[in-house]
């Protein structure tokens, strides 16, 4: 195949078919397009185990490299759920996520699912304006959280993606994210170390209510941010006892951004609302949206 819609059709019909990436990866190469080395040091990171193989680390920090110069746009389409093959973190890839009444279940209040079940994302959406968010004629509600978080960042040598230090800086925004479990937007105090090493900080901005789950922007020195989830609390108050921030507990890549994080927690609990039994006084009876019946007929389908 020599027609470059015809290669990404191919691998949308076939993500775990390594020819035709690397086929790919060698039209990019031929056409001097970034991206033919990201895929193939993309395969070479899934034959490894992430956490404790000698020779994953190198090739994470190569696959962050490889990302620098490469439009965003391509590497969000490759990222998408059923495209993705690895995470350039040391963390598994699973969403940390409620049920879908009908749709999708799980175990007790929050359960993990396959990262690569999700439905996809209007990836194309997703460009850090958040208009697919804020109703015509928003107003920002001034906080500070942005700002304070990117002043701390810095000094760690690390960069915040402009979005998420506009969305921090709204509170809003952060109230048209309903949540089923109470969960609510919870500022760090204090970037932290990763658990994991490698460079990598942690700035909590998510919580469930009863302290189960937090949600962190995962950041590095090269610019790369995405967000994991732990059930371990870091990046607290300043008098709080640090012993707890040395154990890491499971951590889990779950977005590979903090929009798309948000839209995920978004769409699906505006899903959550509409389905919920009428008789609830927390039922929503609008309609679904184009973007929630897409979402929801992909576990339909499923």
């Amino acid at each position: 195949m020599t027609d470059e819609r015809a290669l990404l059709a191919a691998i949308e019909s076939a993500p775990d078919d390594d020819t035709l990436r690397l086929a790919y990866a060698d039209w990019l190469d031929e056409h001097d397009r970034a991206g033919g080395a990201y895929l193939r040091a993309e395969l070479e990171l899934a034959k490894l185990d992430p956490r404790s193989h000698e020779e994953a680390a190198p090739l994470r920090a190569q696959l962050l490299d490889q990302r620098r110069g490469t439009d965003p746009m391509w590497l969000a389409r490759f990222e998408q759920p059923h495209l993705l093959r690895v995470n350039p973190t040391p963390f598994p890839a699973e969403w940390i996520g409620t049920d879908i009444p009908g749709a999708r279940e799980v175990d007790g209040t929050y359960g993990g699912s396959q990262y690569r079940s999700l439905p996809p994302l209007p990836v194309e959406s997703l460009r850090g304006d958040w208009k697919w968010l804020l109703p015509a004629g928003h107003t920002p509600s001034p906080a500070e959280h942005g700002t304070r978080l990117a002043k701390l960042a810095t000094a760690r040598g690390l960069t915040l993606p402009p979005g998420f230090v506009e969305f921090a800086n709204d509170a809003a925004a952060q109230e048209l994210i309903r949540s089923n479990t109470d969960c609510f937007f919870d500022w760090a105090e204090a970037v932290a170390d990763s658990p994991a090493g490698e460079g990598g900080s942690l700035i909590r901005f998510y919580a469930d209510s009863q302290g189960c789950v937090y949600w962190y922007l995962y950041a590095t020195p090269t610019g790369y941010s995405c967000v994991v989830a732990s059930p371990m609390r870091y990046g607290g108050d300043d008098d709080e006892d640090d012993e707890e921030e040395e154990e890491s507990g499971d951590t889990f890549f779950c977005a590979p951004s903090f929009e798309a994080f948000v839209f995920r927690t978004w769409v699906e609990n505006e899903i959550w609302h509409r389905l919920v039994d009428p008789t609830f006084d927390f039922h929503d009876p609008r309609p679904m949206t184009p973007e929630m019946q897409a979402y929801l007929d992909h576990y339909r389908r499923t």
